[in-house]
């Protein structure tokens, strides 16, 4: 059973996210133009754990776009290929999680990846180069690892958490603060201070070993996007929490690259599912798993709180919610079926949440694909192909002069 579930998962997430897969978008975005231009930087260079290009950014996921363009070619194929095979691994990655986590229930674990894969905030962000999926990826890889330490003891497993640990803090910002979630799932485990304490100084360790690169290379040459989403803006975490929430359920992010437009990141069945689930876990929060989630919820939607409120909601910068939202639905398929037993229907739940989830499948497909395609014209806003813009990095010299739009079309006309 499990391996047919793996696979079913691995066909259905490679379809939805491979389907007209450089068609829709079409086009790219100044921001897949700057992460191909940081990408091609790094060739034929000595390595460098961070380049200020495109706003500034740790270097791992572009050296692996590097790496695809060597291979593919110079496209947009070769741009998006990365974040969409992280898409798929990140399915995977859910679905070993959550059978560890709903260890009683071999259904719930494969309905929720399903209901990941089928999400427009999931599969959306692997049809592009964004590298969210990479980082998801290295977050459930450690998380992954953590539960395996747990039930097995072996260090080996403790190891592997920390370094997918430290690849996540030389990821996309957000992730330089994951390392705190295996640290919190360390204190609640059950082993005595002593071990604790051993542990958590073995993540940090490691972890710091990993991301010193970074650090070093940050502190010379400062990092203007810690400084705007840190420094600043702490005085703007209560709107932009009630933004946030309200992305959820009413009003979800205006960003064309995002999300179509407005439409809350749940749909309503989703919706539903979650707030039944979530009010369970905030009840039942001293369960090591209902804690764990929640603290990870949290660190999550730190980057999106201290940002300027104009930039909120952001689908992206609270990617990694997503497990904590999957973990919630899992929960409330639990509370529905203990319902159930009361009310002597427990036989038709099964069926009535597999249709559905079915339906809301469906129902994200078509806002994606009939709605939300017809948006990246506008979002997607260099309508010129990759292999013809790719020769104008040679010639650029600043950011300023590489962001100009009549230097585009002036370089894009020259015969």
């Amino acid at each position: 059973m499990n391996k047919a579930q793996v696979l079913l998962l691995l066909l259905i997430s490679s379809l939805i996210i491979f389907y007209k897969f450089v068609a829709i978008p079409e086009f790219v975005a100044y921001d897949e133009i700057d992460f191909a231009r940081l990408a091609f930087s790094l060739q034929d260079t000595p390595y460098t754990p961070y380049s200020p290009i495109a706003t500034g950014h740790a270097t791992l996921y572009f050296y692996i776009l590097l790496l695809s363009f060597k291979l593919f070619g110079i496209s947009e194929f070769a741009l998006r290929l990365p974040s969409a095979l992280f898409g798929i691994g990140s399915v995977i990655l859910t679905y070993f999680l959550l059978k560890t986590v709903f260890v009683k229930n071999k259904y719930i674990p494969f309905f929720l990846a399903l209901i990941l894969s089928s999400s427009r905030w999931f599969f959306n962000f692997a049809r592009f180069s964004f590298e969210a999926t990479f980082l998801l990826c290295l977050e459930l890889s450690s998380l992954i690892f953590m539960t395996r330490y747990e039930s097995s003891k072996k260090i080996s497993y403790l190891v592997a958490a920390s370094v997918f640990a430290g690849l996540a803090f030389n990821s996309y910002p957000s992730g330089r603060i994951f390392f705190v979630v295996p640290l919190f799932y360390i204190l609640i485990s059950n082993n005595p201070v002593r071990k604790k304490i051993k542990d958590i100084l073995l993540v940090i360790s490691i972890v710091f070993i990993m991301s010193f690169p970074l650090i070093y290379t940050i502190q010379k040459s400062g990092d203007p996007r810690f400084q705007k989403v840190v420094v600043r803006k702490i005085e703007h975490v209560t709107s932009n929490l009630t933004s946030t929430v309200g992305m959820l359920y009413v009003g979800g992010d205006m960003n064309g690259r995002h999300n179509y437009p407005g439409k809350p990141a749940l749909n309503p069945i989703l919706a539903l599912f979650f707030t039944i689930g979530a009010l369970a876990v905030i009840k039942n929060i001293r369960k090591k798993w209902n804690a764990l989630f929640i603290f990870y919820f949290v660190v999550s939607i730190i980057p999106s709180l201290l940002t300027e409120p104009k930039q909120n909601p952001n689908m992206l910068r609270t990617f990694t919610v997503l497990p904590t939202i999957i973990f919630c639905i899992g929960i409330s398929f639990i509370v529905i079926q203990n319902y159930s037993k009361k009310l002597k229907i427990k036989k038709f739940i099964l069926p009535i949440i597999a249709v559905l989830i079915i339906i809301s499948s469906l129902y994200e497909l078509r806002t994606y694909f009939n709605f939300q395609a017809e948006v990246f014209h506008q979002s997607f806003d260099i309508h010129e192909r990759l292999n013809k813009i790719v020769p104008v990095f040679k010639t650029v010299k600043s950011d300023d002069e590489f962001y100009s739009t009549i230097y585009y079309k002036l370089k894009l006309n020259e015969k």
